[in-house]
């Protein structure tokens, strides 16, 4: 279970770290992104591709459009360890981070381009805490 919250829109996506699909990448992502996935081999090429896919999935939770709108109608712009998203305008609308949930999933939370500063932390709780900390108030 993931949860994120906050003063702004706010989307998060999670997913287990398969075999990346090109035929997916083909149909979902933009040019640019299917040609930095290409230039990529092996495993790495399956965490490029989930990358990718969790933030792609969190931006369109992030403004409650959901898959209504194309996957490849947006794209992901790598600056160092941020990620912004560029509408089809080209303008920049949100910014992403990657979040390391466990072993073997990709996670990504999208935001509003600007609170940067907002992001203070991010925890990993187990289900077992979660249970836990429920029986206690009972």
């Amino acid at each position: 279970m993931t949860c994120a919250f906050g003063p702004f829109p706010i989307g998060m996506d999670i997913e287990k770290i398969q075999t990346c699909k090109p035929e997916i990448a083909e149909r979902f992502f933009t040019k640019a992104e299917r040609e930095a996935l290409l230039q990529k081999k092996g495993k790495e090429r399956d965490l490029f591709f989930f990358g990718l896919w969790t933030i792609k999935e969190a931006y369109v939770k992030a403004i409650g459009k959901g898959l209504s709108i194309p996957l490849n109608s947006f794209s992901i712009q790598f600056c160092g360890e941020k990620m912004y998203i560029h509408d089809q305008s080209g303008s920049m609308t949100y910014s992403c981070i990657q979040v390391f949930i466990a072993e073997g999933y990709h996670s990504a939370v999208c935001f509003p381009a600007q609170p940067w500063n907002v992001i203070a932390n991010v925890h990993y709780v187990s289900m077992e805490d979660i249970i836990s900390c429920c029986l206690e108030g009972i």
